[in-house]
């Protein structure tokens, strides 16, 4: 078929505007790649652990803590003996809380004031990194790490005592808390001789942390307090 010339003229126009079209889109597309390719930007880094450990602060019936890693958890441990007017009332609380206003500092109240009989130990979770405190006039009766430390199978912690409250805090990963008596359930030999030994396999989760690891590790935080004497306990395993 032969086409006339103004048929070709015609052909020849609508081909050239086509063709701009077609130049005009690659030039869009060249010059706006995410329209062509969507893709979820990467969620910012986290922020980088604290490198000293954090402050607490002990007043007003408060707990405070500062410098902790931002944006980040940090696990509570306190322990207590509250007097009332016929005799003392023990009091423990584990808790990881979590830095919400992303300035490196929680706060939070104790119910009913805070006991002047109490030790307390703040681990910043990311890191690693605790500080133990106590109520002012109150004496920090700080122990050596318990003398059997880790068993040779790293499951198990061997310690004096007759009524224990122990705490175990893998960084990064979570916190578990065990209370254990002299010869009860939680006792790994269960006999009645002023000593405790902890097993992994007793530890319970605080808060949203996963099911404790099989045995302890180098960089695990482990604290102890002796609920009658509130001697502590704490340290962080060797590398």
């Amino acid at each position: 078929m032969v086409l006339d010339r103004t048929t070709r003229f015609a052909a020849f126009t609508m081909l050239r505007a086509s063709l701009q079209a077609v130049g005009w889109a690659f030039l869009l597309y060249a010059s706006f790649p995410s329209l062509a390719t969507a893709q979820t930007p990467p969620p910012p880094a986290p922020p980088p652990p604290i490198t000293v450990p954090p402050v607490v602060t002990l007043s007003d019936g408060a707990v405070t803590v500062e410098g902790m890693t931002t944006k980040a958890s940090a696990v509570v441990f306190g322990v207590a003996r509250r007097s009332l007017q016929f005799g003392e009332r023990l009091e423990t609380r584990f808790d990881v809380l979590d830095d919400t206003d992303g300035n490196g500092a929680i706060r939070f109240e104790v119910n009913e004031g805070l006991p002047w009989k109490s030790v307390w130990t703040v681990v910043d979770l990311p890191s690693g990194l605790f500080s133990l405190a106590v109520p002012e006039g109150f004496p920090l009766m700080e122990i050596d790490f318990p003398g059997q430390g880790i068993g040779s199978a790293l499951n198990t912690l061997e310690s004096a005592g007759d009524f224990e409250q122990l705490l175990w805090v893998r960084p990064g990963l979570g916190a578990w808390a065990l209370t254990a008596g002299d010869g009860g359930v939680n006792d790994g030999d269960q006999e009645g001789n002023h000593r405790i030994l902890a097993d992994v396999t007793r530890f319970a989760p605080i808060g949203k942390s996963p099911a404790p690891p099989d045995k302890f590790a180098p960089g695990d935080v482990l604290v102890g307090v002796e609920a009658h004497t509130l001697n502590i306990f704490a340290a962080r395993l060797a590398h």
